[in-house]
């Protein structure tokens, strides 16, 4: 039984939708938004079949857990979102340090694109902490 066909439907169709880019492709010749287009159906299409089998597995996971597996599940989260968040603050301290002694400019980029990522996990971490406090 489909408890949560909507990620299901939604591969469905976006892989119709790239059998038919492929055909169009096929008929009229290569165009390069067709391509990107039958590119982007596919990963579409490769992210919905993903969430779909997710969301079974939580489903049949909560069903089968107690209470200790799901706080051991929220701890191991926990503990991989830290170390992320550490490892993205020394490397982006790290780039900067080395942009200060060797004034490469790509060091610069990439200690401020490890910082923006930083702050967008941040910012991702309240949603999802304000949506499940709103949701149970």
């Amino acid at each position: 039984m489909l408890r949560n066909a909507r990620h299901l439907i939604l591969a469905a169709l976006c892989g119709i939708l790239f059998v038919l880019c492929l055909a169009w492709i096929g008929l009229e010749g290569f165009s390069w938004q067709l391509a990107f287009s039958a590119v982007l159906l596919l990963l579409m299409e490769g992210i919905s079949l993903r969430r779909y089998r997710t969301d079974a597995a939580q489903e049949q996971l909560a069903a089968a857990g107690d209470e200790r597996d799901h706080l051991v599940a929220m701890k191991s989260c926990q503990t991989a979102l830290l170390l992320a968040n550490d490892l993205l603050f020394s490397a982006g301290v790290l780039c900067l340090f080395l942009h200060i002694f060797f004034g490469g400019e790509a060091f610069f980029l990439v200690g401020v694109t490890l910082w923006s990522v930083m702050i967008l996990l941040f910012v991702l971490v309240l949603a999802a902490n304000q949506y499940h406090e709103k949701r149970e």
